[in-house]
């Protein structure tokens, strides 16, 4: 991609150039999930690209753009609070009831601990439980939610484990404030799906400043 900035690079020659065709592995996941590390490492987003953006169905392209010096991205981001935000549903591409059921319950889970915050603002989840499609626009949810950050992600079930990507996106400018991957084994649903939960609570802590029993601390600060 970097070799043809600005064009289209097709799936079909990123896999060729990644596996052989006796590739004894899932090569459209394992494309997927390069993409993903890749977007991790370079603290890009799905959602809003500065790097790699998707071109649905047809494969990626990357975006040269100059970066802002890490010192004044960290004093803009010393001086403004997050205390109003959305937590979307997990996108997925499955119609699996039951997945669809977990996703609910980890969104719903996360909503109710930061709501536990006097300091904080978070949508209900009636208010936001049909913004979750996978190629949304998040920064037009931005302006259609007012709030100044958005949680969002994506949800994969293999076999018996969950995987999950989630998201924290700073409304004002588009920048990524937090990121991860998680997964976890799956045997007995909606107690998979509350592990989850507390877990992105618990990597939101440092954003949100919340307890680790979802509470709040009496300040909302946002991490530098």
């Amino acid at each position: 991609m970097v070799e043809r900035p600005g064009e289209l690079r097709t799936r079909e020659e990123l896999l060729g150039q990644l596996w052989r065709s006796d590739a004894l592995v899932d090569i459209e996941h394992g494309l997927t999930k390069a993409i993903s590390a890749l977007r991790e490492v370079l603290g890009d987003s799905a959602s809003s690209p500065r790097y790699i953006e998707t071109i649905p169905v047809r494969g990626y392209r990357f975006i040269p753009v100059a970066q802002e010096p890490k010192k004044a991205v960290r004093r803009l981001r010393s001086r403004r609070k997050i205390n109003f935000v959305a937590v979307l549903p997990l996108a997925n591409d499955s119609d699996d009831p039951d997945l669809e059921l977990l996703n609910k319950r980890i969104v719903e889970r996360i909503i109710d601990k930061i709501s536990h915050n006097p300091e904080i603002r978070v949508l209900a989840y009636s208010s936001v439980q049909h913004h979750h499609h996978k190629d949304l626009d998040l920064r037009t949810v931005g302006q259609n939610l007012p709030v100044q950050a958005v949680a969002s992600g994506e949800i994969i079930r293999r076999n018996e484990e969950l995987f999950l990507h989630m998201e924290l996106i700073d409304m004002e400018d588009g920048t990524q404030l937090w990121g991860d991957q998680l997964r976890e084994p799956c045997p007995d649903g909606i107690s998979c799906a509350e592990k989850l939960a507390d877990a992105i609570c618990m990597r939101l802590r440092p954003i949100l400043k919340l307890n680790a029993d979802g509470t709040g601390n009496g300040s909302v600060k946002r991490a530098a």
